[in-house]
């Protein structure tokens, strides 16, 4: 008795799963707290300073560093908006300007380097198209006397 199967049969690979997906996202905020942390250098660098910056008459910035008790949350919103768009736009502002400049060196060196190298094989195959000629002709001569 035969026996037919219609069975599909799929040699499945996982997918290797990406990771450290994460890992930029969170030295951002790790460097962010840095920043922005009483304990963290950027504070350190300031403190002490005679800098003092008053905005409506409300000390902002003094030496003993930056208030932001003072920040309403519509200037907290704003703020992260625009870290947000500024993170945003250097994610695609960078890459682009990197995949131009990539080209266009490749672009430089193709000129540079190939247009020469393409220039001399012209210039050595058609001062040696005579020869190559001939044995072309020797090869077809052969070819047309064994076949």
């Amino acid at each position: 008795m035969k026996t037919s199967s219609n069975a599909l049969i799929v040699n499945a690979t996982p997918v290797p799963r990406r990771r450290g997906r994460w890992v930029l996202p969170l030295l951002m905020l790790a460097a962010l707290w840095l920043l922005l942390s009483p304990h963290g250098h950027w504070h350190s660098l300031f403190s002490g300073a005679p800098v003092s910056v008053v905005i409506d008459g409300q000390e902002v910035f003094s030496g003993d560093g930056f208030q932001w008790s003072l920040w309403s949350p519509l200037e907290w919103l704003v703020g992260g908006a625009a870290l947000l768009l500024t993170a945003v736009l250097l994610a695609v502002i960078v890459p682009t300007v990197v995949l131009l400049l990539v080209g266009v060196v490749a672009l430089v060196v193709v000129c540079a380097v190939g247009l020469p190298v393409l220039l001399g094989v012209g210039a050595v195959l058609l001062a040696l198209s005579p020869l190559l000629l001939i044995l072309l002709l020797a090869w077809w001569l052969i070819k047309a006397l064994l076949g």
